[in-house]
C-alpha cells in the first residue's frame, strides 16, 4: 500500500513538471508573437510596410480628388462670375442703346411736335405737357454731337415751359430790355412778373414768373429762374454760352434753375 502511494505521488510531481514546462512555452510563444508584431521582420516586415502603403495610398487618393473638386468647384464659380459680369454688361449695353434709341426717335419727333404745338393756344397746350416732358427726359440721352440737336431742345423747352407756368398775360406785355448789365458785390436783383428781352452779359439777377427772352449773345453768370417762361433762340448751331445753358435747362425740372456762370 505505500509503494502504491509513492508511485502516485511520483507521477503527480511528473506531471506537475510537464504543465509548468507548457506554460514556460505558452508565455515564450506569446513574447515572440507580441515581439513580431510590434518589430517585425522577414516577410511579416514586407507585408506589414504594404498594408501601410496601401493604407498610405487610399488617403493620398482621397486628398487629391478632394483638391481636384475643389479646383473644380472654384473653377466653376470663377466660370459663372466671369458670365454673369459678361450678361450684366450686356444688359447694360443694350439698356444704352435703347435709351439712345428712344432719344433719336424724340429728335426726329420735335420738329413736328413743335410745329403741331406752337399753333396750339397757350391755355390747351397745357394738357399736352407729360408728352413735352417725356420728350425732354428722352432728349437727356442723346449726344450734343448729333444733328438738330440744339433746335429740338430749344424748342422742346420753350413748349414745356410755356404750358406749365402759363404766363400768357405777361407775355403781351412790352418787353423790358437787359443788355450787358452787371450787379455784383450785392445779392442779385430781383425780377418778377416780367416780360424780358436779356442780351450780352448779365449778371446778378433772379427772375420770377416772368417771361425770359434769349438773344444768341446772351453770356449769364449768378442768374436763375424761377417759375418763369423761357424763350430760347432756335438755331442750328448756338453759341457756346447757349449751348451749355440749353444742356442745364434741359437736366433741371425747369422750375427753378441758377446759372453759375455759361
Amino acid at each position: 500500500m505505500q509503494l502504491e502511494i509513492e508511485y502516485i505521488v511520483l507521477e503527480s510531481s511528473r506531471y506537475m513538471d510537464l504543465r509548468k514546462e507548457q506554460k514556460d512555452w505558452v508565455q515564450k510563444e506569446i513574447s515572440r508573437s507580441v515581439q513580431e508584431h510590434l518589430s517585425p521582420t522577414g516577410w511579416r516586415k514586407i507585408t506589414t510596410w504594404m498594408q501601410v502603403g496601401v493604407w498610405l495610398g487610399l488617403f493620398l487618393g482621397l486628398v487629391t480628388l478632394a483638391v481636384a473638386a475643389l479646383g473644380y468647384a472654384w473653377a466653376r464659380v470663377e466660370k459663372e462670375a466671369v458670365f454673369q459680369t459678361q450678361t450684366t454688361d450686356s444688359l447694360k449695353t443694350m439698356q444704352k442703346d435703347l435709351t439712345d434709341i428712344k432719344g433719336i426717335i424724340a429728335l426726329i419727333q420735335v420738329p413736328s411736335i413743335a410745329q403741331k404745338y406752337s399753333k396750339v393756344p397757350v391755355k390747351e397746350l397745357a394738357a399736352h405737357r407729360e408728352e413735352l416732358h417725356t420728350l425732354k427726359k428722352e432728349l437727356q440721352s442723346v449726344s450734343p454731337d448729333t444733328p438738330n440737336f440744339y433746335p429740338a431742345s430749344f424748342n422742346v423747352i420753350n413748349l414745356l415751359s410755356l404750358a406749365t407756368w402759363q404766363l400768357e398775360t405777361v407775355g403781351k406785355t412790352p418787353p423790358s430790355f437787359f443788355s450787358d448789365v452787371t450787379l455784383r458785390g450785392v445779392s442779385p436783383s430781383t425780377v418778377t412778373g416780367r416780360n424780358v428781352f436779356l442780351k450780352g452779359h448779365i449778371e446778378g439777377f433772379s427772375f420770377v414768373s416772368s417771361v425770359v427772352h434769349f438773344d444768341p449773345s446772351v453770356v449769364l453768370v449768378n442768374v436763375s429762374f424761377t417759375n418763369c417762361v423761357l424763350v430760347l433762340p432756335i438755331q442750328d448751331n448756338p453759341s457756346k454760352p447757349m449751348q451749355n445753358l440749353g444742356q442745364l435747362l434741359l437736366a433741371s425740372d425747369l422750375s427753378h434753375i441758377t446759372v453759375p456762370s455759361t
